[in-house]
């Protein structure tokens, strides 16, 4: 409504509920460009092995991930686990523990970027975790 000059705008607030550790994928895509999309450091057969049986809602199921390419449909499938972090939980140590890297982690989840490996994760906080991505130091 912009009446007598003045223009007022009416505002508006969504809220989005994104599920963790899905990926969209189009009937073109392949395991391994959604693993390099993901973490370079993650190998396509995690995605095959995270997708192997009926996980129930609107999942695919990959029975070869050859097939995935000659889909004719787009669809949902998981790229990692979810994990709910307990009290006073640092980034470095789920990284620790899960045998991955806070740079894994924190491109798997967008919403807690502006975290540092030495951040406590507010409780109950849930995770994508890609575990044993990397080698135990």
């Amino acid at each position: 409504d912009c009446g007598g000059g003045t223009c007022r705008l009416r505002m508006s607030c969504v809220s989005l509920n994104v599920v963790r550790c899905r990926y969209c994928f189009e009937a073109q895509d392949t395991l391994i460009k959604v693993m390099r999309s993901f973490a370079s450091d993650m190998n396509w057969l995690r995605i095959w092995a995270l997708n192997g049986n009926d996980n129930g809602g609107n999942s695919t199921r990959i029975h070869n991930p050859d097939e995935v390419v000659s889909s004719r449909t787009d669809g949902l499938f998981f790229v990692g686990v979810t994990y709910q972090t307990k009290r006073n939980e640092l980034l470095a140590d789920v990284a620790s523990r899960f045998r991955t890297t806070v740079k894994t982690i924190l491109s798997l989840n967008w919403d807690i970027t502006q975290l540092g490996a030495g951040d406590h994760l507010p409780a109950g906080q849930e995770l994508c975790l890609i575990p044993c991505s990397t080698l135990p130091s």
